[in-house]
């Protein structure tokens, strides 16, 4: 996370019947960093917050934010149509996104799902 200045992570499905997960810093540095765990022997879905709420692509960015405020959420994933993924948006970054659509978003850095 800290090598791509990132503060959370989305954690792909393991199989059809997985949802998608979240790793947060917050989440990471409470259960791993302040547990004086090593990060080497943590196994990612030990620290992954499931299932996560998710916003259409297509959805208006006024929904999404809406939709993040009254659950008291910085960020959601993105999906399309078919429940894959597409990205992440935050509060943080709505301020530089289109007014029509979230589209998919990544950090310029993260490979690209397929």
């Amino acid at each position: 996370m800290v090598e791509h200045d990132v503060s959370s992570l989305v954690i792909e499905r393991r199989d059809e019947h997985d949802e998608l997960g979240i790793v947060v810093f917050g989440g990471f540095a409470a259960h791993v960093i302040a547990a004086t765990r090593s990060p080497d022997r943590v196994n990612v879905y030990e620290i992954t917050s499931k299932p996560v709420v998710s916003l259409r692509e297509d959805m208006d960015i006024k929904y999404a934010i809406h939709l993040l405020s009254r659950f008291d959420l910085s960020r959601a994933v993105v999906v399309d149509r078919g429940g894959h993924l597409g990205g992440l948006v935050t509060l943080r970054g709505a301020d530089r996104r289109p007014t029509v659509g979230l589209g998919p978003r990544r950090h310029p850095s993260a490979p690209v799902p397929r």
